[in-house]
């Protein structure tokens, strides 16, 4: 197996969940922030940035409109969207 394959199934589960009130939903401990990734210049290291962040377990994501005219939340989307089998 590939170095890089084996580290990121380590790291997947380690960011803990807790439960979002009477919904159901669990939502993840830690957030990653959107506001840098709308303006980021490089944008293969956005996306292995949230990938990454994903991959660990990170379901909650600060987003705004405001962050660069709605870039950041794009980024956040395109990849969720992208591959709904790994980021739903």
């Amino acid at each position: 197996m590939q170095p890089e394959i084996e580290q990121r199934k380590r790291m997947a589960g380690l960011v803990p969940h807790r439960p979002l009130g009477r919904t159901g939903i669990q939502g993840s401990a830690l957030a990653l922030g959107g506001y840098h990734l709308g303006s980021a210049r490089n944008q293969q290291e956005v996306n292995d940035i949230v990938a990454r962040a994903m991959e660990s377990g990170v379901n909650f994501f600060d987003n705004a409109w405001e962050y660069h005219n709605g870039h950041s939340e794009e980024v956040v989307d395109h990849l969720r969207f992208s591959k709904p089998e790994r980021y739903s």
